[in-house]
């Protein structure tokens, strides 16, 4: 006991001691403070985006430079978030680099599509290596021979080489949103990746002959392999390492996830922190590629959608943390920080962005032919976009840091670089990043085609029809909802399409007002006229307001879609000859046919069906004011449409028999790269056919003939047998989801089902049915010949196929019993362990 006391009194007095030295102590948050207020800020501009007509990257580098001038009017007072702020303007540079870069390059690169890599890489690796060092060439003339510094070649190609590196993050956002063509996005992203990385190279390169290196030949070249070409060897070999890690792994998402975390860090490390010194940026580009190529297809199929979901998230992090910093560094280090800059310097660094300007003009026109040739080919307006994409960003920011920090060079040089690639960010972000979006539109590249149109248009036919069906069997028996405003219900959910507008009148979901169709008459009798238009103008300005029966949050939809929808453009012809009042009145006609359904909720199911069915044959009938014109129209356009709506079925289809177990993550690969293949011979202008390419690499190519080479030894051989079974089951797989898919997708094989059924879909042209029968065939010969040719393999891989769709039918069921009750959490989660032990020994015998 007495030993107790003092070892008491002795933890007493020495948590006290701790107390009044906390209590003493300023409390320091190490940086934290910034990260969370630049995460809030950041979602907050997301949130503002739809309002506010400017690029979510732009929005939280105005919200980094707003947070910098805060800080500086308080720069003389203390306290946490203030010092915090303080060690981010003032941040070293590799620690930034080392922290975000390796997310944004990695998420960028794994997220890509292979196939338009692989088909557009000459165009971006021309961008990005010989024609990276153009543009710094030209720069560096620029800086030599047209501005006053009497600065000498190296430190001119060291800005030239700094502001060679493109960050288009904010372009390439915003060419998704706008639903402009992938191939431009992929050119754009794909050029700054590897010429952040070749400009990273000439970066370290004249740095070093600044700072005083050895200027020879031999070293210049020395230099140039140890920086490029080991960042390209390191890359791809921690690929494939990570690669072999994943592929240990099955079914176990938190550890995969960890592995791509480790493999990330670890590849830049290896790269910038070892005595390796390759280049990062392009360790990290290879390795990322690698990734994509390779260890995506050996992720579980089980991980795949959360692996992609978790670096996504990190890559939208990691993009709000890097423009808040830029922003406060931007105005940190170049506006408030007492630096040796005139005013004409101001002048000087526009004039500096102007020029760079025409160089990429320069860059592009120069490779007009390449760009032309290779890959997908390259159009006026989208070389236009390519010229506006040039911006600079966070890259340029964290080597100009590196310049700031090198005692070699005179502080008025410094300062110079700082304010020139700090100001030709910045003007490169505000106005070339907000103004693509208007530039898109003008070009006309967010514009989709007729075909396009006619599809949409058909599809949200579809679900209206579906969502009414639903309306109509279920919900609106629901005995907890007798009594509500199926009328106002109507009006909040959004019409997506003229057809679902007008399919609302005909059916009785909607009644308009007095005040709509009064509104819809004065649109209709707009004139060209500076009088016609100011009256119509102060009418649709005004007349929503009058919208008496609906909501005040409601009208202006409601408004606008009477401006949009009161003539449907497929049919905009035959109303030529017609009043307004004539459409209603057509509309009441064909609508006196309609059968409706009656309110009382004690219909039997049975006659509440043939209901429904009668309800919709009727609205068939009389669907000739605002169906799509589309399903009778079998041009060129068209059918070019709705074979790419066909590829896009089938590749959803493949995704969905991975998730049901029936394909392993090898198979969908490359049955996704032979829908894209497929497409690009689609918008050719040829047939769907992706199944020559399975065919020409997975059955008469030299591999193939290599495993059957290498059968003769497997009776000696394990490796030989399982590099020969691994063949044949890998294009028996294919060739079996292949049949299967294709004959899911297709209605003749479905039986036809109605519109209104889950599985439905439209028919199709004759032409397309031909094309998917002639591929269905194809396959099925195939198959026939392996059976034939290879009986005993044949009867181990459909083993392997019927075990796995086994396996997913008791997970199946298992889930369905947890939500009737029968099975507790406990028992289940059992159920899935025994599951998921059966498909690791599966995938351990599959490579046996």
């Amino acid at each position: 006991r007495p030993f107790l006391r003092k070892r008491l009194r002795r933890v007493r007095i020495s948590f006290t001691v701790t107390n009044r030295r906390m209590a003493e102590s300023e409390y320091n948050d190490s940086g934290i403070g910034p990260i969370i207020l630049g995460i809030v800020l950041g979602l907050g501009c997301r949130l503002l985006t739809p309002l506010i007509r400017l690029p979510f990257s732009v929005m939280v580098l105005f919200c980094g430079m707003l947070i910098a001038f805060i800080w500086s009017e308080g720069k003389s007072g203390s306290s946490a978030l203030h010092d915090s702020l303080e060690s981010w303007i003032n941040i070293e540079p590799h620690d930034l680099a080392g922290a975000l870069l390796p997310v944004l390059i990695f998420a960028s690169a794994y997220s890509s599509s292979v196939h338009v890599l692989q088909r557009e890489m000459g165009q971006f690796l021309w961008l990005a290596f010989p024609m990276v060092v153009v543009g710094a060439v030209l720069a560096a003339c620029f800086l030599k021979y047209a501005l006053p510094f009497n600065w000498g070649w190296n430190i001119s190609m060291l800005l030239g080489s700094i502001v060679s590196a493109t960050d288009p993050i904010a372009v390439v956002s915003l060419l998704e949103e706008l639903g402009v063509s992938e191939d431009l996005g992929t050119i754009i992203e794909g050029e700054s990746l590897f010429n952040d990385g070749s400009a990273f190279v000439m970066f370290e390169i004249f740095l070093q002959l600044v700072e005083g290196g050895d200027d020879s030949t031999r070293e210049f070249v020395k230099l140039t392999f140890r920086l490029a070409g080991g960042g390209c060897i390191l890359g791809i070999s921690l690929g494939f390492l990570s690669c072999f890690a994943l592929e240990r792994v099955f079914n176990d998402s938190l550890t995969e996830i960890g592995i791509t975390i480790v493999a990330v860090y670890s590849a830049w490390m290896c790269a910038e922190s070892t005595s390796l010194k390759f280049s990062g940026i392009l360790t990290m580009v290879f390795f990322g590629l690698v990734m994509n190529s390779y260890g995506k297809p050996r992720v579980s199929p089980s991980t795949q959608k959360s692996l992609s979901e978790f670096w996504a998230g990190a890559d939208f992090i990691a993009n709000i943390l890097i423009f808040f910093a830029t922003g406060l560094v931007i105005v940190g280090q170049i506006v408030i920080e007492d630096r040796d800059l005139k005013k004409s310097d101001w002048g000087y660094m526009i004039s500096f962005w102007l020029v760079l300007y025409v160089i990429r003009i320069i860059i592009v026109a120069v490779s007009w032919p390449v760009l032309t040739f290779c890959g997908y080919g390259m159009t006026f307006q989208k070389a236009c976009i390519l010229v506006h994409s040039g911006l600079r960003g966070a890259v340029s920011l964290i080597l100009a840091l590196i310049v700031d920090g090198t005692e070699e060079i005179e502080k008025r040089d410094r300062d110079l670089i700082m304010l020139f690639v700090s100001g030709t960010a910045c003007l490169t972000l505000i106005i070339q990043g907000s103004t693509t979006g208007w530039f898109v539109s003008l070009l006309g590249l967010d514009s989709t085609s007729k075909a396009e149109q006619r599809a949409f248009g058909e599809a949200c036919a579809i679900l209206e029809l579906r969502a009414q069906a639903d309306h109509d069997r279920f919900v609106k028996y629901d005995p907890f909802l007798v009594g509500a405003n199926w009328f106002m219900v109507w009006r909040y959910i959004p019409a997506l399409h003229p057809d679902a507008y007008w399919m609302r009148i005909s059916c009785g979901k909607l009644h308009l007002s007095e005040e709509e169709k009064k509104d819809m008459q004065n649109l209709e009798q707009f004139d060209r006229t500076l009088k016609g238009l100011l009256t119509t103008l102060d009418a649709t300005l005004m007349c929503w307001f009058k919208y008496t029966n609906l909501p005040l949050r409601i009208r202006k939809r409601w408004h606008h879609y009477h401006r949009r929808f009161r003539f449907i453009p497929n049919m905009k012809a035959s109303f030529k000859a017609k009043t307004l009042q004539d459409v209603f009145d057509s509309i009441i006609e064909k609508s006196k046919h309609r059968i409706v359904l009656p309110d009382s909720a004690d219909v039997s199911k049975h006659r509440r069906l043939n209901l429904v069915n009668d309800k919709k044959n009727a609205f068939m009938l009389h669907s000739d004011i605002y169906t799509s014109t589309f399903e009778n129209e079998e041009n060129e356009e068209d059918l070019e449409e709705r074979r790419l709506r066909f590829l896009l079925a089938l590749q959803a289809q493949y995704t969905k028999y991975m998730l049901h177990g029936r394909l392993p993550g090898r198979a969908l690969r490359v049955l996704f790269e032979s829908v894209a293949v497929a497409k690009d011979i689609v918008e050719t202008g040829g047939q769907i056919d992706s199944w020559s390419y399975i065919f020409d690499r997975y059955c008469t190519t030299f591999g193939t003939k290599l495993a059957e080479k290498i059968n003769e030894f497997s009776g000696t051989v394990p490796l030989a047998k399982d590099i020969w079974f691994g063949r044949i089951s890998l294009l028996m797989e294919v060739a079996a989801v292949f049949v299967a898919a294709h004959q899911a997708v297709d209605r003749r094989e479905k039986g036809g089902t109605s519109l209104l059924g889950d599985d439905s879909v439209t028919k199709l042209p004759s032409k397309i049915e031909f094309e998917v029968h002639n591929e269905i065939s194809r396959a099925k010969e195939t198959l026939e010949k392996m059976e034939q040719n290879y009986p005993y393999e044949t009867e181990v891989v459909k083993t392997l196929m019927a075990v796995h769709r086994m396996l997913h039918c008791y997970e199946v069921h298992a889930t369905e019993l947890v939500i009737e009750g029968r099975l507790t959490e406990k028992e289940h989660d059992r159920i899935s362990t025994a599951l998921t032990h059966s498909q690791k020994a599966l995938h351990k015998h599959h490579k046996q």
